[in-house]
């Protein structure tokens, strides 16, 4: 079968890395065609200058430019619109391919008849010495990567990986609402029943430890860890069986944000070891399409569960229809569902409600509005809290909206 492969890469301040993982490319040997679509996303250094310089040399290169930092989901999207292939690769402007792999992938991909192909080994080091790394392999061989194969005590580490545009296209592309847009990526592509197949004897190298940090360790920092996760999960939490939604919903998302046995992926992770039949419900595998959400909201639509209703408000946010998702909201503070994640969608649905703008520009303006409501530390702690703020925050734009 015949493809052409698109490399997307993302750049931000990547003048240190780049021409790295260019000259990747061109060690695949690649009998299909290909092309290499560089994405810089508001860059301080002179990664766009490099950018030019390679473009020149190698025929292959498109580029574009943003103007301001979008953040990784967005460099990434703004690649696929600009690409033509068929088959899509994104690499990181950090990292490397190993010689001769690319073309293993695509043939693996029409040997399994699959959506997607992830590399075997990864090859991950530090700084420039790519000859010391420890390697990570798959933990499945041969079969489909489900689902499920996401939680657990040894979760499946995707990483970027091979994908079809047809998949991508389905699959809604990356968020550009939060910082995880690999993790949340992954999570969106089997949700919506794609398959993703290792290919045997396949190695790419991930560095770490450079000067400018990359988006995953700018987002952890910042404390948005849980959070972050949190918002990948909420769109498919009709998939969670009830017991699951509420543990999420009661769930500290702002406090318990370290990279921990505490945060919410890791709480996740032992609750389905602990019961792998009661984390989903049931039937979840009829959810698993582009359009499961619709599926499931209409033939739930009526239902009282609270667990249902809080997930109705998420889809109504998600439709962009606040006023209904901020009723739901009230009937959940009603029936004492008041924890930090409905007082914070309830914010997200105030400030939409009050600024017409984009989702992305939504989650900016309410982890502001959440940062700058922090009380100033003293060396007695007299806070009032921060989410009692929140509230007050949230009534008055309430109050001021018709």
């Amino acid at each position: 079968m015949s493809h052409k492969l698109s490399f997307i890469i993302p750049c931000y301040n990547s003048q240190k890395t780049l021409e790295e993982a260019v000259n990747s490319v061109f060690t695949q040997n690649l009998t299909s065609p290909f092309e290499i679509v560089i994405v810089d996303d508001g860059s301080k250094d002179d990664t766009r200058k490099l950018i030019v310089d390679l473009s020149k040399k190698h025929s292959k290169i498109a580029y574009y430019f943003h103007e301001k930092n979008r953040g990784g989901g967005a460099a990434r999207n703004t690649g696929i619109s600009k690409s033509t292939g068929d088959l899509i690769y994104c690499l990181d402007s950090d990292n490397f391919i190993a010689p001769n792999m690319m073309q293993k992938m695509i043939d693996y991909l029409d040997l399994k008849k699959t959506d997607g192909v992830a590399f075997y080994e990864r090859r991950i080091f530090k700084g420039t010495n790519s000859q010391k790394y420890e390697s990570q392999f798959s933990n499945i061989s041969d079969t489909s990567v489900i689902l499920p194969d996401l939680f657990g005590e040894h979760p499946v580490a995707l990483d970027n990986f091979l994908y079809t545009k047809r998949a991508f296209l389905e699959t809604e592309g990356y968020p550009e609402h939060h910082g995880f847009d690999t993790q949340c990526f992954e999570f969106r592509f089997l949700s919506t029943g794609h398959k993703i197949h290792f290919c045997p004897e396949t190695v790419c190298y991930h560095r770490q430890g450079m000067n400018e940090k990359s988006y995953f360790e700018r987002v952890y920092e910042s404390g948005d860890f849980s959070k972050n996760m949190y918002l990948i999960y909420e769109e498919k939490l009709f998939l969670f069986s009830p017991a699951i939604r509420k543990f999420i919903i009661n769930y500290d998302i702002f406090q318990n944000s370290a990279l921990d046995e505490k945060s919410l992926p890791e709480k996740l992770n032992r609750l389905f070891t602990e019961n792998k039949t009661g984390f989903f419900i049931q039937n979840f595998e009829t959810y698993l399409k582009a359009d499961g959400a619709d599926k499931y909201f209409a033939e739930h639509k009526n239902s009282p569960e609270i667990t249902d209703l809080f997930y109705f408000s998420v889809y109504y946010h998600k439709k962009g229809n606040f006023d209904e998702s901020i009723n739901i909201q009230k009937k959940l503070l009603s029936n004492g569902v008041a924890t930090k994640i409905t007082y914070f969608n309830l914010l997200r649905n105030a400030i939409a409600l009050a600024n017409p703008v984009k989702k992305s520009e939504i989650e900016k303006m309410v982890s502001g509005l959440l940062d700058s409501m922090q009380s100033k530390k003293q060396k007695i702690d007299l806070r009032s809290g921060v989410f009692r703020k929140i509230k007050r925050k949230i009534e008055h734009i309430l109050n001021n909206q018709h």
